[in-house]
């Protein structure tokens, strides 16, 4: 493997940390701030909540703007950063909506699924803007899981986490 690549996955990596821990350092940041997107509507055909109550408009804004400006320290253009944030955003979201159908709770662990489409998404984009080939995409990922897993129990014995996962 070139060193190339290896710094382009180290740098995709911490692009989507960031991104992805945004919404809850701007959750302990600016707890008054959390209206949901879905603004609490129930689909009508299984009478769950569209996403949750966790996913609100502070989190999406706030992993827009660090994924914008961590793009930017990182190396990548800071339209990067938008467009990246959005996929993983997105596939965030989408997995809510999946579990809201699978009859989870909010918050409520789903080891790999969890974290499955905020980062295949935008590793998928990332392959278009920079060659990233399906093998290192794929060890991005794998990293990012097992990094979620290790970080999310300190997170909560420190406060910043809801819950240990």
């Amino acid at each position: 493997m070139m060193v190339l690549e290896v710094v382009l996955e180290l740098k995709l990596f911490a692009l989507l940390v960031i991104i992805n821990g945004a919404p809850i350092v701007a959750r302990n940041l600016l707890p008054m701030l959390n209206a949901a997107i879905d603004g609490g509507k129930v689909l009508p055909w299984d009478k769950r909540p569209l996403l949750g109550k966790s996913k609100t408009w502070r989190g999406l804004m706030a992993g827009i703007l660090a994924g914008m400006l961590a793009a930017t320290l990182l190396g990548f253009p800071w339209q990067h950063g938008i467009i990246l944030a959005i996929a993983s955003l997105c596939g965030d979201l989408l997995t809510s909506f999946i579990k809201r159908r699978l009859d989870f709770k909010t918050s409520a662990k789903a080891p790999i699924l969890d974290q499955f489409l905020e980062v295949s998404l935008p590793l998928g984009v990332a392959q278009h803007l920079y060659a990233l080939n399906t093998l290192n995409a794929v060890g991005v990922l794998a990293a990012f899981i097992l990094f979620n897993w290790g970080i999310s129990p300190l997170l909560y014995r420190l406060g910043w986490r809801k819950k240990p996962y």
